[in-house]
């Protein structure tokens, strides 16, 4: 059962939207209502205007842009927005220039965000951290600060929504699992608030937490329907 999830957003271009990050990023400012042109001058001016055209009107039609709520799609576009990878080489790339640049900087500082609940799920809202994340960029922040910045963020609403889980569900139990977790600033400060404010927490440690892992799962979501156990 799904109860909680990131507001979702158009992925233009579907999977071509994974492989170039900056078309997420186009996403994100577009759904906070910012002026994509002004953002892109700054650190992604190798995009051709005709191809950012292209992808804003896909977002203004709703054209090849299913929704996505994925965490991994957040990861890209920020990295994006600060011009650390704007198309990927590898699975991965953009999150790890992300931690990368956070790593450089110690810093407890975040950006806003809210929870919500709408048709029965918590949704995390982040059009303020986009906001916020653009108002840096104009102000000339360092892309360092903005990747910590923005990193604490994630740890703090991940925090918080299992602290809103907790009271509603009763459990005290968290797995953390899924590639952002490979993102060892994400996973270590994560892992330590929610163990300090009584969470049990688990972690994989045979399975991948990556794409890989997803088979394992679907083969014991299969036997557990043929055979009624796992």
């Amino acid at each position: 059962m799904r109860v909680g999830h990131l507001q979702y957003v158009a992925q233009p271009g579907g999977d071509q939207a994974v492989k170039e990050p900056w078309r997420m990023a186009v996403s994100y400012l577009h759904q906070a209502g910012i002026e994509v042109t002004e953002i892109f001058t700054q650190n992604m001016s190798q995009i051709k205007p005709d191809k950012l055209a292209a992808v804003e009107q896909m977002l203004e039609q709703d054209i090849n842009c299913p929704l996505t709520s994925s965490l991994g799609r957040l990861f890209a576009a920020v990295a994006a927005l600060l011009g650390l990878c704007l198309k990927r080489s590898y699975q991965g790339q953009a999150a790890l220039k992300l931690e990368t640049a956070a790593q450089t900087v110690n810093n407890n500082d975040s950006y806003n965000y809210q929870i919500s609940k709408r048709a029965g799920q918590y949704q995390i809202l982040i059009t303020t951290l986009i906001k916020e994340i653009a108002a840096d960029l104009r102000a000339g922040v360092d892309a360092g600060m903005i990747a910590r910045k923005f990193h604490n963020t994630v740890i703090n609403f991940s925090v918080r929504l299992c602290e809103i889980l907790r009271l509603q569900f009763k459990l005290d139990h968290v797995v953390l699992s899924g590639g952002v977790w490979q993102n060892q600033i994400l996973l270590i400060e994560v892992y330590r608030k929610l163990t300090a404010g009584g969470f049990k927490v688990h972690l994989p440690h045979k399975i991948p937490c990556t794409d890989e892992g997803l088979a394992v799962g679907q083969l014991a979501v299969a036997n557990y329907q043929e055979r009624g156990h796992l």
